[in-house]
This record gives C-alpha cells, structure tokens and sequence, in this order.
C-alpha cells in the first residue's frame, strides 16, 4: 500500500481511506489482510481485470481524439463515370456528419490510375469498379452494377441484345489512351467485334450530350441509365449479362479514423445487387 500510494503521489492513509470507500461503494472486498502485507480477493482479483479493460478503452479513444484532430483531411479519388452516382453522393453524406473532415477529391481516368494512387499512398480511399478484386488491396463492395447500351431516342433495338449486335454500330467511346478503353477493345476483339467510332472522350457529360444529339450510344451502368432513359433514352440489357462490383478500396493496412468513418457509412449504404 505505501509504494502504492507513493506511485499516485497520495499519503498511503488516505489510499488506504480511499481502497475502504471503494469497497464499500461497490460491494465487494478488493483486498484482504495478510500479515503486513495485503493480497487480492478472487472477487478483487476479477474486479481488477475488468477495470484494465475499461481503462484500455479510456487510453483507446484518447488515441481516436488524438488521430481526429491531426487527420482531418481525406483524399478520395474516383473515375468520372462513378463519381457522379456513387461518390458524390457519399461524399455529401459524409461531409454532413462530420463537417470538421475536408475532402480532397481527386479524378482518375480509370481503374487502373485509381489503384495506382491508392498503393502509391497518394489517395486514402478509391471508388472503382472491378470484375476482379486485387490481392494486395482491401475492396468493400457497394453495389454489383448491370453494363447496359445507351442509346439515342428512338432507336430500333430488340428488348435484348448479344455483344454481336454492337458489331458496326457507332459507339461514344472512352479516349483511347484509357484503360477503359483498353478493356473495352480486349472486349470486342474476344468477340469480333467492330464498332465505328464516332466519338472519343473520357469525359461522362460528353457521352451523354453525344448520345442525345443522335452521335452513338454507349455502354454504361443500369443505375445511370435509368435516369437517362427517363428522359428518352433507349436503355438494352446484355445477355449474358454483362456486370461489375462497385466498391470503395484502401490499403491493407490500418487506416485513419476519417477513412474508416467512410468506408463504414459506405457500407451501411450499399445498395442489393442489381444484376441477377
């Protein structure tokens, strides 16, 4: 009791004073008498584990504050063609809930350039879309999204359409720099396809203004169509059907506080898959 007492700089009486108020208060004997020198109750002993773990939490969230004030910017990088649907959106929901976080959003042309920027440590968080998931990343899936044609209004097309049907047809296609581009060249040649190319851009709004001057269609995903299709624009399914996960991807590593805070709100918006 007295190198107790001597540790939290009290006189070893009013230690003792205080051990004896405690007891009391909550019921229990801490700590029994042994010749001069005292032991741990079994009941105390317990008592004692559980304080340790609650004093583990207090030092825990002093870490948390600690983080919270020195971090409080989050880099988020998306592509064009997904900022619009799901990172804006989120973006406007996270800054809502905590308005002392920045966000600096940055603008990938692709996939490719957001994974690059979040192994590189340049970004906190991606939003891409993947048909495979990277091995030394960390994806939390948002969404499971149909590729669907877009079409200009009053366009002939069956209710469903085969790869085949986009052999010849103009398409409003990504630059051909891009890797989506890339991807979706791999796509055609695997199928022989040819389609004219009747506008190159990477830039979304530039598709859809395409698209309803009657320039081409293009491919994207079932929760923009709707909206497009809305305002008359012919919306085709694939089959097989054609789909990708959504997802936000950071580092497999610890993140910071702001990070995960988003990836939690996040996924507690994940919407049910859209593709059967």
């Amino acid at each position: 009791m007295t190198a107790a007492a001597r540790a939290v700089h009290v006189a070893q009486p009013a230690l003792s004073r205080a051990v004896r108020t405690f007891e009391a208060e909550v019921g229990i004997q801490v700590f029994a008498a042994r010749g001069r020198s005292v032991q741990l109750t079994p009941l105390g002993a317990q008592l004692v584990d559980a304080a340790r773990r609650v004093l583990h939490e207090v030092d825990r969230l002093h870490t948390v504050a600690a983080e919270l004030r020195h971090v409080s910017t989050l880099t988020l990088t998306s592509t064009p063609t997904l900022e619009h649907v799901y990172t804006s959106p989120l973006v406007a929901r996270y800054v809502a809930d905590h308005p002392g976080v920045s966000i600096e959003m940055q603008r990938a042309n692709g996939r490719d350039e957001v994974l690059a920027l979040v192994r590189a440590g340049a970004s906190d968080l991606g939003v891409a879309d993947f048909d495979e998931i990277p091995s030394d990343l960390v994806v939390r899936p948002l969404d499971h999204d149909e590729v669907v044609l877009i079409a200009p209004p009053g366009t002939e097309l069956p209710d469903v359409l085969t790869l085949q049907h986009l052999d010849g047809m103009a398409l409003v296609l990504p630059g051909h720099t891009s890797s989506r581009r890339a991807e979706l060249d791999a796509l055609f040649g695997r199928h022989a396809i040819r389609p004219r190319v009747a506008i190159e851009s990477d830039e979304r709004a530039t598709w859809v203004s395409s698209m309803f001057r009657g320039l081409g269609s293009f491919l994207g995903y079932r929760s923009h169509a709707d909206a497009l299709a809305a305002q008359g624009a012919v919306v085709r399914p694939f089959r097989p059907t054609l789909a990708r996960t959504i997802g936000v991807v950071h580092r497999d590593h610890e993140i910071s506080q702001v990070a995960r805070a988003f990836v939690t709100l996040a996924c507690a918006t994940a919407t049910v898959p859209r593709a059967s």
